[in-house]
């Protein structure tokens, strides 16, 4: 070994199914979003997994934006660009299949929770109830 430690920068070019755009602040404020690769690789995951289209309903948020947004918390991951709102059709559609998919996900590194309308999981495994009615047949995931 000759003690160079191999590293990989990962960049939106290394995920062909998503574009930064689909994660823009939706207000106009054109701040182009700089997410969390952690969050894309998960997302390139789901995609890989069912072989269909992960929509995004939601990725960065401005400050401003997101305080305009009923029920959105102050300190949001989506501000902190860890944070995204999906769904797939056909996977997504009712609570069981997003209770499946939710499962699946939160096994892998580096998420925090997931919600939707209807449950939330936390990476320690607990779960609970969680009425999210904007949601609709999203899932919202975060990252550490």
């Amino acid at each position: 070994m000759n003690g160079r430690q191999n590293t990989m920068t990962i960049t939106w070019s290394n995920f062909k199914n998503f574009k930064a755009t689909e994660f823009a602040c939706p207000c106009g404020c054109n701040k182009a979003p700089d997410m969390d690769m952690m969050l894309i690789w998960i997302l390139q995951a789901v995609r890989n997994k069912y072989g269909k289209p992960v929509n995004i309903k939601s990725g960065y948020r401005c400050q401003k934006y997101n305080d305009s947004l009923k029920g959105s918390v102050k300190n949001s991951d989506h501000i902190k660009k860890k944070a995204a709102d999906f769904y797939v059709t056909g996977v997504t559609d009712t609570l069981e299949k997003r209770k499946t998919l939710m499962k699946w996900i939160i096994e892998l590194p580096n998420v925090k929770y997931v919600y939707c309308n209807g449950w939330i999981l936390y990476a320690d495994g607990t779960n609970k109830t969680y009425n999210a009615p904007n949601m609709g047949n999203s899932i919202h995931i975060s990252v550490k």
